[in-house]
């Protein structure tokens, strides 16, 4: 099963909505949060370097 976002989500009505660029909504999400989580998990790696190179 596939969710689709209409390519002009300014129409505000499913008459007008187009979805010729099949934005998929999961692969939306997704990517952003994914490169979030790895940066999160680098920054946390070089704070955790950081205070064990302190002691």
């Amino acid at each position: 099963m596939r969710m689709l976002i209409p390519d002009n989500p300014k129409a505000k009505s499913q008459e007008n909505a187009t979805f010729d660029k099949s934005i998929d909504a999961l692969e939306f999400a997704w990517k952003p949060t994914n490169e979030v989580t790895e940066i999160s998990q680098r920054v946390m790696e070089e704070v955790n370097n950081f205070l064990m190179t302190r002691s």
